[in-house]
């Protein structure tokens, strides 16, 4: 997995690249929960290089909206690949994120 973190004047773009699994969020994790106690602008993660997913990745993203509310920084997955599409749509988070119709 790839994670580039490149800072805007309004916001914080991520993008990850990889698997997003078990074997491999902590990476995730800290680079997330970091840039939301530190930066208090928005935070927009790019999944769509992200060719699997599995549920730890989508327990990363659960912890990073609820990271983003405790700092009151706004979090926003603005594009998924298939792959995490398919994974999101099959545990019913596809509207959690605010991605029902994508």
């Amino acid at each position: 997995m790839d994670i580039q973190v490149v800072p805007q004047p309004t916001f914080v773009a991520v993008k990850v690249s990889g698997d997003l699994e078990l074997g491999t969020i902590k990476t995730l994790r800290g680079n997330l929960q970091k840039i939301l106690s530190k930066q208090k602008r928005s935070l927009h993660l790019d999944l769509a290089d992200v060719g699997y997913m599995d549920s730890s990745g989508a327990a990363v993203l659960v912890e990073g909206i609820k990271w983003s509310r405790k700092y009151g920084v706004d979090f926003r997955i603005v594009e998924v690949s298939e792959a995490v599409h398919n994974s999101l749509e099959l545990m019913h988070l596809l509207e959690f994120f605010g991605l029902k119709g994508t």
